[in-house]
């Protein structure tokens, strides 16, 4: 099964956290033809029955004391959504696999485990240039939704796109 998540725009400002913020539309994201934020009948449709679990964060933006829990994780296999039907599921996480099966689309460009750090450089422009050339040993890059303070964090494991995890502030 081919996963796609497709149509991410990105644009790109300075901040203080991970030296650098990148910010990007949350509207234009795919993930295998859903939206950013879907329903668990939509998900299930596509990938099937997942495991679920409640992860009962103790803080962030899915944490047990927010006014819209509870959450829930629908675990499959190399991804992971988190949310519940009053505010929908996001994806939270993507690990990318060595056959290439598990992979990005931005704006037409692939992105998957073959995906260099150059090639990560080269599509995301000169601020994560930037971004990496003052961190020299910096495996992951953290992407910010537009007027939000949670975003993703993009991990490199030797110079290869590895994987992409949600992330909150406590």
């Amino acid at each position: 099964m081919k996963v796609f998540l497709i149509g991410l725009f990105l644009a790109f400002s300075t901040s203080p956290s991970f030296g650098q913020e990148l910010l990007f539309e949350l509207e234009l994201i795919k993930f295998n033809g859903l939206s950013y934020q879907s329903t668990k009948d939509e998900i299930v449709k596509i990938f099937g029955i997942p495991k679920i679990i409640d992860p009962q964060y103790e803080c962030g933006a899915y944490s047990e004391s927010q006014p819209g829990a509870p959450y829930e994780q629908l675990i499959y296999k190399g991804f992971i959504f988190i949310g519940n039907e009053k505010e929908k599921y996001i994806l939270q996480e993507i690990t990318f696999d060595s056959k290439g099966e598990i992979f990005l689309e931005i704006d037409g460009h692939k992105l998957s485990n073959a995906t260099s750090k150059d090639r990560f450089i080269e599509l995301f422009g000169e601020k994560a240039k930037t971004y990496f050339d003052d961190n020299l040993y910096a495996e992951e890059i953290k992407l910010y939704p537009k007027d939000q303070d949670s975003g993703y964090i993009f991990s490199f494991e030797e110079g290869r796109l590895l994987k992409i995890h949600y992330w909150s502030p406590c």
